[in-house]
């Protein structure tokens, strides 16, 4: 019995955003917060409209959930791995999954930047989101 392509390339997909998911918890626990990271665990204290030098979202979304703060880094870098999940949500809303993710594995901002919660983690998935339903002719 073949298997039909389209669900092989979902399992496909479905394993990528998990491995890429479970690397990202696992440098989550393994290596300490860097400085602002640890600013930005601050402003999630009392998250605001806008701050000095750096947009609001990425204070919002750690604040989203307090009972995950506790768990140190991984609290903190929670939302790096939800922004890894998003891609693959993204990607396979796309005509072509594979070409979303290959846009997300190959950058390398991603792949550094990616791993730590920083204000450009949570644009990253945004922005493809975006392009994704301006392209589609979604709204």
């Amino acid at each position: 019995m073949a298997v039909d392509p389209s669900k092989r390339a979902t399992f496909g997909l479905v394993a990528a955003v998990c491995a890429l998911a479970v690397g990202r918890a696992a440098f989550a626990i393994r290596w300490p917060a860097i400085a602002d990271e640890a600013y930005y665990g601050l402003w999630s204290e009392r998250p605001a409209v806008g701050y000095y030098d750096q947009p609001p979202l990425i204070a919002w979304l750690i604040a989203v959930s307090p009972s995950l703060r506790g768990w140190g880094e991984l609290g903190l870098r929670t939302v790096v791995v939800v922004a890894a999940i998003a891609w693959g949500v993204i990607a396979r809303q796309s005509r072509d999954p594979w070409v979303v993710l290959g846009l997300a594995f190959g950058a390398p901002m991603f792949w550094f930047l990616g791993q730590f919660a920083t204000p450009d983690v949570a644009l990253l998935p945004l922005w493809a989101g975006a392009t994704l339903a301006a392209g589609s002719g979604r709204g």
